[in-house]
């Protein structure tokens, strides 16, 4: 889902990249300026075996500007409410374009996070008005957040593009209480 708001030439950094899962996929449509971080030296090492560029990197690390930051899956573990957002604007900052996350609204089990739906929104609109919040098909709540104002009808194209592959009722919130109802 991250790879629809990834236009060609973007720069892009993919935090918690672990195996650059994303980049092998973004790589195969689009040309883009690619960089991993994770703080797990083994993924980096293999990586860079793949000829992937990555580096070993923590957040407080992040110096430069990128056009869209991806972050799918790294606040699911270690990480505390306060923390979580704390890393959201961190990453905001360095974002010309597109900030994509997930986060856990439930945890499975006692090692995950979760954070409360309601105060991650509520902390999104602290950051901007212009974001858009879905559950995927395993119940991650996915966010992004724009730099550029989105109309109503881009939103939804880019909703139905998400769900495009998946079958039965999808209910999508975006921003403004805005509710589209895929069927």
């Amino acid at each position: 889902h991250a790879s629809l708001w990834v236009d060609n030439e973007d720069s892009v950094l993919d935090v918690g990249c672990g195996l650059g899962d994303f980049y092998k996929f973004l790589m195969k449509k689009k040309r883009i300026t690619y960089l991993g971080i994770d703080t797990f030296e083994p993924y980096i090492a293999e990586c860079n075996k793949q000829l992937i560029n990555a580096q070993v990197m923590d957040l407080s690390e992040i110096m430069n500007e990128y056009d869209v930051i991806s972050s799918i899956g790294t606040f699911h573990i270690g990480f505390d409410s306060d923390s979580i957002k704390k890393s959201i604007e961190k990453l905001w900052k360095h974002t010309n374009k597109d900030l994509i996350f997930s986060v856990l609204t439930d945890a499975p089990t006692k090692d995950y996070t979760a954070i409360k739906e309601s105060d991650i929104i509520e902390f999104v609109k602290s950051l901007t008005a212009n974001y858009v919040v879905y559950k995927d098909i395993r119940g991650e709540l996915m966010m992004v957040l724009e730099r550029k104002p989105m109309t109503f009808d881009y939103m939804k194209s880019q909703i139905k593009r998400i769900f495009a592959n998946e079958v039965g009722d999808r209910e999508v919130e975006l921003n403004k209480n805005v509710v589209i109802k895929e069927t």
